[in-house]
């Protein structure tokens, strides 16, 4: 009998069953914000000059300590009660604490508008993603530099009021197992790869019947 039959498959299935306990990088995704639907009014409501209403959404993400992490936001934005192809155009920011209040100052102080026209940027607000008159976007958060609270600002500089739907989603990797190692575990490799490869080398004849018969003659 070629034992090598027996003691391949026996050492194959010792580096199989140990590469289950090898730590493997696993994607892992969650979508952190899911919402349809969110009316934004124009950003200066008549009848209310001093008072801006932005819509505000706020988020938690843990960026520190988490490998190739990675968060994206799709927006898109309708006319209210239209049909959905009817698209128009908002400002999307996403900034820290600090941010917001620099934002709603300008706001406040009714000087955003012609800012943004100029610069494209708001001097002192650290933008983490940002999307100026866009209808459709899909934007990735860059240099995100704390876990904690993120605020997504959704600003109509339109007349009409506007239909909002966000998803935000976070993907990142980290290392797995899918079994743990264990003395019985480690106990079944070592033994049948050190079985299977003594047999495909040594092909021994433990049980040839010829061998046996020659024993029994004796």
């Amino acid at each position: 009998m070629k034992w090598r039959y027996i003691g391949i498959p026996l050492f194959i299935f010792s580096i199989i069953f140990a590469s289950l306990h090898v730590e493997l990088p696993i994607g892992r995704s969650n979508v952190v914000l899911e919402n349809n639907g969110v009316p934004v009014p124009f950003v200066y409501p008549v009848g209310i000059p001093e008072q801006p209403f932005p819509a505000e959404l706020n988020v938690t993400l843990t960026p520190l300590n988490k490998t190739d992490y990675v968060v994206e936001a799709l927006v898109t934005a309708t006319v209210w009660n239209s049909s959905s192809q009817n698209y128009t155009y908002i400002d999307f920011w996403v900034v820290n604490n600090t941010g917001m209040k620099l934002l709603y100052g300008y706001l406040l102080n009714n000087t955003y508008m012609y800012i943004i026209n100029q610069t494209q940027a708001l001097p002192g607000v650290k933008a983490y993603a940002k999307a100026l008159d866009k209808a459709l976007m899909v934007k990735r958060l860059q240099s995100l530099d704390y876990d904690g609270n993120y605020t997504l600002v959704l600003i109509n500089p339109y007349e009409e009021m506007a239909n909002v739907s966000i998803i935000v989603e976070e993907t990142w990797k980290e290392t797995g197992r899918l079994l743990e190692p264990n003395v019985v575990s480690v106990s079944v490799i070592v033994v049948t790869a050190v079985l299977g490869l003594y047999i495909t080398v040594k092909n021994p004849r433990w049980f040839n019947k010829k061998t046996m018969r020659r024993r029994i003659r004796k």
